[in-house]
């Protein structure tokens, strides 16, 4: 039998393969922010504000929407930091409906740093346990060798 006659697919293929599955994930992640950051905000606003918090998630993604076309490169960008233009539209957004609402300084910046505050809280043990691993190699030899190599000569 020749090689080339066999039913597996050819090195090429393969990476192609790995490739594109590869952009698929990509894009599941870019389309991800509709339905994974979005609900920090929406179960913050539905929290504090109980009777109207549909209502307001409702102005709140019209406002986004608005806003969108402004941040339209974010998703061609190589720039990481352009990456996070898409939340903090979303926060600009947010804190313009509230404003808009006649809520006060104080309200609005206490329910920014809520829906922070559960973004950034670990979601698992794995998570909350990779947050405190710098800080356990540091106080290591391990550590301390690191931080001699690292170190400054002047």
């Amino acid at each position: 039998m020749a090689k080339g006659s066999q039913n597996f697919p050819s090195k090429r293929t393969a990476k192609f393969d790995v490739g594109a599955t590869g952009i698929v994930a990509k894009f599941a992640k870019i389309t991800d922010w509709e339905h994974g950051l979005q609900k920090y905000f929406h179960q913050s606003i539905r929290q504090r504000y109980p009777l109207n918090g549909g209502q307001i998630c409702e102005s709140i993604q019209t406002r986004y929407q608005a806003i969108l076309p402004d941040i339209g490169f974010v998703k061609t960008s190589s720039n990481p930091i352009d990456r996070r233009l898409d939340f903090t539209a979303y926060f600009l957004a947010t804190i313009q409906v509230l404003e808009q609402r006649g809520e006060s300084f104080e309200i609005i910046r206490e329910t920014c740093l809520e829906i922070t505050h559960a973004y950034v809280r670990p979601k698992n043990h794995f998570q909350a346990w990779l947050k405190r691993l710098p800080v356990k190699i540091i106080a290591s030899p391990l550590g301390w060798l690191l931080t001699r190599f690292m170190e400054k000569d002047d």
